[in-house]
């Protein structure tokens, strides 16, 4: 089939088997440090500042009735794994799937494509009477691809009920106060340096910008040192004795302070006396003096707009998470009984393919890579990605299935009058330049347009009952 399944396995492979990946060396640290001696440039920690952008996006919560349906297998996480997209000028994000024509009386008012949606592989509830798994049938199309548009459904897969459905969603969450406050210092530190208080003595609970250089027998040691260093005198993030020795430093001055490694840390600097040439910057300023630098009338018309950018992001996840659980519920309620050879032998093909460039990436055998990075044999990782394999062909016959029964032309040469429609509309010479910019193929565009109309139907005929957190 399409590369572009090969990407979506890999996004169901990410989400698993930790439990199967070689453990990590810890990071050693203590309560009141986070001076270590893994990192070449420093490894004093600041603390955790996110920026309005990070900070707005929370990981979506799992609604609770879709926790019914776990996922069949999972593969170790390979966050860490490089995944080639291309980078074009116009992003798929840019494009209006729905804008493409169809006759179709379903309304199209959302963006999240298929691939963005992974539930597991269910058993169905009792909603739906399905009968015994059978064996895959003979296809009605050419022996070298089955074609999901033209083959009959019925033989593969029990259509449930999908509209007027009860999906339980947890409520969205709001902006909390810390949250605020990390974009706020966030905010303050992306000030121009001349918005800096430069001047003035270090106080406990001032935010300053620090140089420092960490000494042992006089000689710098790796991993000690950092320039720019924002910092909150009396946060406890610095080995006992640092923050303190800042207190009463004037902007401008050099210190050098002496202080003692805890006995916990690392072993070749456990108990052990060291000294750290300390310089003072600047000092943040506070909000309550910053705010109009800012651009805000006042500290809490500031503080406002922070939190309607947080709750705004929240509501958006809730979105898509109401999205996910309705997904997730029409699949439960229905059953693949048997799996297109020939679709599933293309889907787990791709899924193995995309591995074998991550090893010729790495420089490895195919077999060689799996053992590595996840210590698995190949026979296990393959059993894993056919069950995979076998959860994204469910979701395309459970679209397709759908598809049909709400009176979606689902047929190639629909799609391809309306592509060139779209491709037109939007000033592109051809179809295939359209393509080129946002980085797809006409499967996946296909099948993102599809499941839009889908799961707007979905969602617009749903009860979502609300849990409160």
């Amino acid at each position: 089939m399409k590369k572009r399944i090969a990407l979506i396995t890999a996004l169901a492979l990410a989400m698993g088997l930790s439990a199967c990946k070689p453990e990590e060396p810890p990071v050693v640290s203590t309560e009141n440090t986070e001076i270590t001696t893994d990192a070449p440039e420093t490894t004093v920690v600041p603390e955790t500042t996110v920026a309005p952008e990070t900070t707005v996006a929370p990981e979506t919560t799992a609604a609770p009735e879709t926790t019914e349906a776990p996922k069949a297998t999972e593969l170790p996480d390979v966050d860490e794994l490089p995944v080639i997209t291309p980078t074009p000028e116009t992003t798929e994000d840019s494009i209006d799937y729905t804008a493409i024509p169809v006759e179709t009386t379903v309304p199209a008012e959302t963006t999240a494509p298929i691939e963005t949606t992974v539930p597991a592989v269910t058993t169905a509830p009792a909603e739906t009477t399905v009968p015994a798994e059978t064996a895959a049938p003979a296809e009605t199309t050419s022996p070298e691809e089955f074609d999901i548009a033209k083959s009959d459904l019925s033989e593969y897969i029990v259509l449930g009920k999908y509209r007027g459905i009860e999906v339980h969603v947890p409520a969205s969450r709001v902006a909390s106060e810390n949250e605020i406050d990390e974009i706020v210092a966030a905010e303050i530190e992306a000030l121009p340096e001349d918005a800096m208080i430069k001047e003035g003595t270090v106080a406990e609970g001032d935010r300053v910008n620090i140089n420092f250089v960490g000494k042992m027998n006089g000689e710098v040691f790796e991993g000690g040192s950092a320039e720019k260093y924002a910092l909150t005198v009396g946060s406890g993030m610095m080995i006992d004795g640092f923050e303190e020795g800042i207190v009463g430093m004037t902007v401008g001055e050099t210190k050098v302070i002496d202080v003692t490694f805890p006995e916990n840390y690392h072993a070749e600097f456990a108990g052990l006396p060291a000294t750290f040439d300390i310089t003072v910057n600047f000092i943040y300023p506070t909000l309550e003096t910053a705010y109009e630098a800012l651009g805000a009338e006042s500290v809490q018309a500031y503080r406002d707009s922070i939190a309607a950018q947080i709750n705004a992001a929240y509501l958006r996840e809730f979105e898509a998470s109401k999205e996910e659980a309705a997904w997730t519920k029409a699949m439960a309620n229905s059953l693949v009984v048997a799996y297109p050879e020939k679709l599933l032998d293309t889907v787990f093909a791709d899924s193995k393919s995309l591995y074998e460039e991550y090893a010729a990436m790495y420089g490895m055998a195919y077999g060689e890579f799996f053992s590595t990075v996840y210590g698995l044999e190949v026979e296990e990782a393959e059993a894993i990605l056919l069950e995979n394999s076998k959860n994204i062909v469910n979701q395309q016959l459970l679209l397709y299935a759908i598809a049909r029964d709400m009176g979606i032309d689902v047929s190639d040469e629909r799609f391809e009058e309306d592509l060139a429609a779209t491709a037109a509309i939007m000033g592109y010479e051809s179809v295939d330049e359209l393509l080129a910019q946002i980085g797809s193929d006409k499967a996946s565009v296909k099948e993102e347009k599809i499941f839009s109309q889908v799961i707007t139907e979905i969602m617009a005929n749903a009860n979502f009952v609300i849990i409160e957190n």
